[in-house]
C-alpha cells in the first residue's frame, strides 16, 4: 500500500488539533494557506504530512517580524562581507609581510656570507703581512750580514801579505 494511500479520519476539529499538537486557529490558517475546505476531516498521508509542517508565510503577508529577520540577515551579510574583505586585505598584507621579511633574510645572508669572505681575505692579509714582515727582517739581516761580510773583505784587501798572515 503506497504512502499517499494512507486516510487519517477524524471526528472533529478538536480532535485533528490533538493529533497535530497544534491549536485551533493555527488549524485554520494552515487548512486557509493549503486552500483546503475548513469542515475536511479525512487526509491523505501527504496532506496530513502538510499539516504538520510550520507555515511560514501569513496569506501572502510579511509580518513586522520576518522584515526585522530580513533586514537582520542583510546587515549580518554585510558585516560578514566586510569581515571577508577585511581578512583578504589581511592576508594580502601577511603574503606582502612574509615576502619582504624572506627578501630581508636573503640580504641579510648575503651580506653575512660577504662578510665571512672578508674577514677570511683580511685573515689572509694579515698572515701575509706577518709573513712579509718575516721575510723582511730576514732579508734585512742577510743584507747587514751582507755589508759586514763586504767591509771586511775591503778590510782584508787593504791590508799588507804580513798583516794578514799574522791577522794583525
Amino acid at each position: 500500500m503506497s504512502e499517499d494511500n494512507t486516510i487519517h479520519k477524524f471526528t472533529s476539529i478538536t480532535e485533528i488539533c490533538n493529533a497535530l499538537s497544534i491549536t485551533r486557529p493555527t488549524f485554520y490558517r494552515r487548512v486557509e494557506a493549503l486552500g483546503w475546505s475548513k469542515d475536511k476531516r479525512e487526509f491523505t498521508d501527504s496532506e496530513y504530512k502538510e499539516l504538520q509542517k510550520t507555515l511560514y508565510i501569513n496569506n501572502g503577508k510579511i509580518s513586522k517580524r520576518d522584515k526585522d529577520n530580513t533586514k537582520n540577515t542583510e546587515v549580518t551579510t554585510n558585516i560578514i562581507q566586510d569581515y571577508q574583505q577585511q581578512i583578504a586585505r589581511l592576508h594580502n598584507l601577511l603574503d606582502q609581510q612574509q615576502k619582504l621579511s624572506l627578501d630581508l633574510q636573503q640580504k641579510l645572508n648575503a651580506r653575512d656570507e660577504r662578510l665571512e669572505q672578508l674577514e677570511s681575505t683580511q685573515q689572509q692579509y694579515i698572515t701575509l703581512k706577518d709573513h712579509s714582515e718575516a721575510q723582511a727582517e730576514r732579508i734585512d739581516e742577510l743584507v747587514r750580514y751582507n755589508e759586514d761580510l763586504k767591509q771586511k773583505l775591503e778590510t782584508e784587501q787593504n791590508k799588507g801579505f804580513w798583516s794578514r798572515l799574522f791577522g794583525k
